[in-house]
């Protein structure tokens, strides 16, 4: 098959693969449909393909990636959008190398999906990361709400709205994320600690909940939530300098590790011609 036989192979499967990802796109929705909804409440809302669908989305959905989704602030329908993509992108990629390299025809479908697996499996990797880098920045500015935080209580206002108060002073994701959570917490009439906990679980940040647990012990005591406050903040900081210095260790081995491969190259590419000068005159 020639490349540009496999090139085609690749972008139908591909257009396939993305019309039925278009086709199951949420229809938008009619203004009279929605005013019908809210007057006659939920009974007169009828469950539509797009719901029923939906429903079934989330319910596949992997665990491990819905706190991940949360935290992206994706849906689990976004998510299955995305891996169809990945998959076209990936089986395009495949099939196109496949016709560079002259593989024959019966072997293209094998190519196409391996390509459309590994994309459906990258998906999720790309997600993990996505959310690993945005814990981090989670977690400095958890460390700079908490120190500012401390400081407003300290300074004669009061416990809930310093940290309120210190939330909305940022306009990062971050602050408003956490501002997001406490404001649901104030709304269900609950202890603010409540919000950064159900915030912890539904994202999976474990510097969050641990946060939660020492304001709602500091609750229990009675005492000032300013000094759990300022210790998470220096434990935070702490956290995040062992982990610069980890990973500029790491940096530095792998350095070294190429530097000494150069050594031992350039050391073989002296000694081999003298040794073989030396048994050749030998002979």
């Amino acid at each position: 098959m020639s490349v540009l036989a496999a090139l085609a192979v690749g972008l139908l499967f591909s257009a396939g693969v993305t019309a039925i990802a278009w086709g199951f796109r949420p229809p938008l929705p009619r203004l009279d449909r929605e005013v019908a909804a809210v007057l006659g409440g939920p009974a007169s809302a009828a469950a539509t393909p797009w719901q029923r669908w939906r429903e079934q989305l989330a319910a596949a959905t992997p665990t491990s990636v819905l706190p991940d989704l949360t935290l992206l602030g994706r849906t689990p329908e976004d998510f299955v959008v995305s891996r169809l993509l990945w998959a076209a992108s990936a089986v395009i990629a495949v099939t196109a190398a496949a016709g560079l390299l002259a593989v024959p025809g019966p072997l293209l479908p094998a190519a196409a999906a391996a390509g459309a697996a590994a994309g459906w499996i990258l998906a999720i990797r790309w997600v993990h990361d996505q959310a690993r880098a945005r814990r981090r920045t989670l977690g400095l500015a958890l460390a700079a709400w908490t120190q500012m935080a401390s400081l407003m209580i300290r300074a004669g206002i009061k416990d809930e709205q310093a940290m309120r108060r210190a939330a909305t002073a940022g306009d990062h994701w971050s602050f408003r994320l956490l501002s997001a959570a406490m404001d649901r917490a104030v709304a269900n009439q609950t202890e603010l600690w409540v919000g950064l906990e159900d915030l912890g679980n539904e994202t999976d940040v474990t510097e969050i909940r641990q946060l939660a647990a020492e304001l709602r012990l500091t609750e229990t005591a009675g005492g000032s939530p300013a000094d759990a406050l300022l210790a998470r903040a220096e434990s935070l900081r702490q956290d995040e300098l062992a982990n610069q210095l980890s990973a500029a260790k790491a940096a530095k081995l792998k350095q070294d590790i190429v530097l000494a491969s150069l050594g031992i190259v350039l050391v073989l590419y002296v000694i081999y011609p003298t040794v073989r000068t030396l048994l050749d005159s030998q002979i």
